[in-house]
């Protein structure tokens, strides 16, 4: 049985404010919602 989740892995920095947190889900959000396939973001923060 196959699993139909895929997971992303994304490297980014943790936002440093609002304007790059709407960015960063202006850009994440279209992706999410291409498929009917569900999706976990896994999101590696740099520190």
């Amino acid at each position: 049985m196959h699993h139909l989740i895929r997971v992303h892995q994304i490297d980014i920095s943790p936002p440093r404010n609002v304007q790059e947190m709407v960015t960063l889900l202006a850009v994440l959000f279209p992706v999410l919602q291409k498929d009917k396939v569900p999706d976990i973001l896994v999101i590696i923060n740099k520190r």
